[in-house]
């Protein structure tokens, strides 16, 4: 894990937690790196010794030992043999087999499938503790729920690096929990991993307490040619989240398109939650420094029903609507609360229909809501749009290249028609110039320590608007 981020992270989740106990009584949100329990638990005895296995689908036969000499041939007889501490290491090939792990790791000895080359097969299903899963490439899953989904892990403690996962019918990532049992799925890294061109999503979250780490997403499908006779309801997102506990940071979300042929009508979300019976809106939660690159008819946060206690920080958005809080879910409806929108960078797009309500922030029948320091750029509709929610708005920047007026809501201290003075926008770099108005225009918060790139506020007499601060 990277220690440094880490600190910040911690820094930001206390300083949230400080301000969320005078709103509200909301439950601890922590950085998800201690041990969970699951209750799905089905393997937990232990070797004497940690074992290292070897898996060759070219020369190996799974009567041989599992040693380097004489290797397993599938991933299967690995997994059904291994206990916690052990190790598998998965030579190159390609291994037609959909693996299932249910023996369990413990804590300090996780069981762990480690690719050692280019190794493809279709997947992992999990439904065990403290396993780790590193360097594969899945694709080619079975058109199934869960087995459908490229690593669905129902366990705690699970750690999912540097994969990619492509084509997957059903989802790329799928942290799973059963309703009432959120806990049972808990304390998983999902870090570093590509994927792409998934159905339904690249990363779904559900359970408590996971950290979501350097994903890159991109061109996420609705319709599989796989899935036969799909339900009215698919969609192509990024990440969707539930339950409580998380921190999402540094990920890359990009090119989910309208124009792809299997997009027929999708709803193009970022990051999304709602209210579904069972599974609860997510909660308590933190969206630190991801970028998002989407078209039109795409938002980049979609909050729906009870979602509440979200931090969102640091982050640049360029997409058809920014944040989109709404009353939603099963009845009765329920509303989001407690929705802090600090430092972040949302870029519109003046091209866009305005009859389709383009926004950077919208928020409706939310309470408790926080809108401060952050620059809004190219917003053809409304750049702030607050209606029917207490929400304390502030300290932000709005400019439109074409000249025309940004529409929605400011105040007095915010710079309306004000060019942020970019150092390359084009190029992707929204660091302030030395000039820019946005330096020292903000107000210092305590939920935003420090900025994009790790630097600490602030740097002049205040805090800078947007999500990097200058340095003099």
């Amino acid at each position: 894990m990277n220690i440094l981020f880490t600190q910040r992270s911690q820094l930001a989740v206390m300083a949230l937690l400080t301000i969320l106990s005078m709103v509200s009584a909301c439950t601890s949100l922590t950085n998800p790196t201690t041990s969970g329990s699951s209750t799905n638990n089905s393997h937990t005895s232990t070797s004497s010794t940690p074992k290292v296995y070897y898996v060759d689908i070219t020369h190996g036969s799974d009567f041989n030992p599992g040693s380097q000499i004489q290797p397993w041939k599938t991933i299967q007889k690995a997994a059904n043999t291994v206990h916690a501490g052990d190790s598998i290491t998965v030579l190159a090939g390609t291994y037609n087999e959909r693996v299932k792990v249910s023996h369990s790791g413990s804590q300090g000895s996780p069981i762990a499938f480690q690719a050692q080359g280019l190794v493809s097969l279709q997947g992992f299903t999990v439904k065990a503790d403290f396993i780790t899963i590193k360097g594969f490439q899945i694709t080619d899953t079975p058109n199934a729920d869960g087995d459908g989904v490229g690593i669905f892990v129902q366990g705690s403690s699970c750690d999912l690096e540097n994969n990619y996962i492509f084509f997957a019918t059903r989802g790329g990532i799928l942290l799973y929990a059963d309703p009432g049992n959120y806990a049972g799925t808990s304390n998983c890294i999902v870090r570093n991993n590509r994927l792409y061109r998934n159905s339904q999503y690249g990363i779904q979250v559900l359970g408590t307490d996971h950290l979501i780490e350097g994903n890159e997403i991109w061109d996420t499908i609705q319709y599989h040619p796989k899935w036969i006779d799909p339900p009215k309801w698919v969609d192509a997102d990024g990440i969707r989240f539930f339950g409580s506990g998380h921190i999402f940071r540094r990920n890359f979300i990009h090119d989910i398109s309208l124009s792809d042929p299997l997009n027929v009508n999708p709803h193009i979300d970022a990051f999304q939650t709602w209210d579904e019976l069972g599974k609860p809106a997510g909660s308590n939660i933190l969206f630190e420094g991801n970028t998002v690159n989407l078209d039109a008819g795409s938002t980049g946060f979609q909050l729906e029903g009870g979602t509440n206690n979200l931090l969102i920080m640091n982050n640049i958005i360029s997409t058809f609507s920014g944040v989109n809080a709404y009353k939603n879910g099963n009845p009765p409806l329920t509303t989001p609360s407690n929705i802090y929108v600090v430092n972040n960078l949302f870029i519109g797009n003046l091209a866009y229909n305005t009859n389709a309500y383009p926004a950077g922030v919208s928020l409706y029948d939310t309470s408790n809501a926080v809108v401060k320091n952050n620059i809004l750029t190219e917003q053809k509709g409304q750049a702030i749009y607050i209606d029917n929610s207490l929400a304390d708005v502030d300290y932000n920047l709005a400019y439109n290249s074409d000249g025309s007026i940004p529409l929605g809501t400011r105040s007095s201290h915010s710079l309306w028609e004000y060019n942020p003075q970019f150092v390359d926008p084009q190029k992707g770099d929204f660091h302030l110039q030395p000039d820019s108005p946005a330096i020292d225009a903000g107000i210092t918060l305590q939920i935003s320590p420090f900025d994009k790139d790790g630097v600490t506020r602030p740097q002049g007499k205040s805090t800078d608007i947007g999500p990097y601060e200058f340095i003099p």
